[in-house]
Formats: C-alpha cells, sequence, structure tokens
C-alpha cells in the first residue's frame, strides 16, 4: 500500500507567503521614493539592496563594520592603542575583537590582502565611514552606482577607492559580506548617560522612596 504525500494545508501557506510579498511591496515602495526624479527605471529601483532604505542610522553603522573590514589588516598590523581605541568606539569590543583575531589568510588568493594607510585616532570614524560608503556604492549594479550618492546624501567615492576594490575584488566582497554581518551581531555601545541624567534619575529615586 503506497502512502500519498498530503499537500501543505492552504493556511500554512498563505501567511508567510504574503508576509513575504507584503515586505517587498514595502522595500520597492521605500526604494522608490528614494530614487523618485532619478529617472530609474523599475528594474533598477527592484535592485536597490535593502540597507539603502534602512535608517540613516543603520546605514551608518553598516558602512562603519564594511569600512573596518576593509581596513582589517592594516588595523591589525596597528600599534596605535588610540586609533583601536576610538575604532572600538564605533566596533564595540566584540566587534574589534573578532576583527582583529579574524585570519588575514582566509581567502585562498595569490594576492595579499589589502592594507590601505590609516588616519590619525580621531578620524578613524570619518575614515571606516569614507571607506564603508565607497565599498558598499561600489557593490552595486552600475545604474544604482551613478544615482545613490545623490539619493542618499553620501559625497561621491573618491576614483582612487573603487581603483582599490577594482584591484582586490575577492578582499572587496568579503569585506561587504562580513562587515554586513557584523553590523547585524554586534549590538551598539551603549551611550553613557549625558550629564545631570544620572543625578536627576538618584534624585527621582530618592523621592519616590
Amino acid at each position: 500500500m503506497t502512502e500519498t504525500l498530503a499537500e501543505p494545508a492552504e493556511d500554512a501557506i498563505q501567511p508567510s507567503l504574503f508576509a513575504s510579498m507584503a515586505g517587498r511591496r514595502r522595500q520597492r515602495l521605500a526604494a522608490a521614493r528614494l530614487l523618485a526624479g532619478t529617472g530609474a527605471s523599475w528594474r533598477t529601483i527592484d535592485a536597490c539592496p535593502a540597507w539603502a532604505t534602512a535608517s540613516e542610522g543603520e546605514r551608518q553603522r553598516l558602512a562603519a563594520f564594511v569600512g573596518a573590514w576593509w581596513l582589517a589588516d592594516s588595523l591589525r598590523a596597528s600599534i596605535d592603542g588610540k586609533r583601536l581605541a576610538a575604532v572600538c568606539e564605533v566596533l564595540g569590543e566584540d566587534g574589534l575583537q573578532r576583527l582583529l583575531r579574524a585570519e588575514s589568510g582566509g581567502l585562498e588568493l595569490d594576492a595579499a590582502p589589502p592594507r590601505p594607510g590609516l588616519t590619525e585616532a580621531s578620524q578613524c570614524a570619518d575614515q571606516l565611514q569614507s571607506c564603508g560608503r565607497a565599498l558598499l556604492l561600489w557593490g552595486l549594479p552600475a545604474a544604482l552606482r551613478a544615482l545613490m550618492p545623490a539619493a542618499l546624501g553620501w559625497p561621491a567615492p573618491e576614483v582612487n577607492q573603487h581603483h582599490a576594490f577594482d584591484a582586490h575584488i575577492d578582499w572587496a566582497r568579503r569585506a561587504i559580506d562580513t562587515g554586513t554581518a557584523e553590523a547585524a551581531r554586534c549590538v551598539q555601545p551603549a551611550s553613557p548617560p549625558e550629564e545631570g541624567e544620572e543625578g536627576e534619575e538618584e534624585a527621582g529615586n530618592a523621592d519616590d522612596e
């Protein structure tokens, strides 16, 4: 006697299907709003990545992690404690330690990993943003790459940045993939309370007592 496989219940499929369709519609609408007035085709709008329509804070966070992983080999070689402390403020302790402990030779490539120059500690956060934004733009289709800086209010990347990515394509892609995963994984370091807030809270607790 052969058993016939039961068809999946209709109500078990539809919720996830509808949720996926609704999410895709929201993403498409957000991308259309972002690129309004640019003359982008629907094909270009459909190619718009989710990070482009995320909040400004989420984009900054993503760019910082992607930029840090592009600079990873340079950061591992750095002995400047102030510079690493500045990077730690952006990535968090766990994020920085995972970057420093990662194997720089993780890819089976003939070419050595890139080792770009690093800025002074006071400019580290800006360098992470600059590298990360340029790398995220580099990873876009050509049509989007031309439109996205103005749409996001980002400065156009320097030509030499994209030349460096082209010269280390696999390492550049690795920085995007790993930086994206790390940005989603790490918890943003908690901001210390502003001056006066802690005292006000203690006073409030005293009043409650």
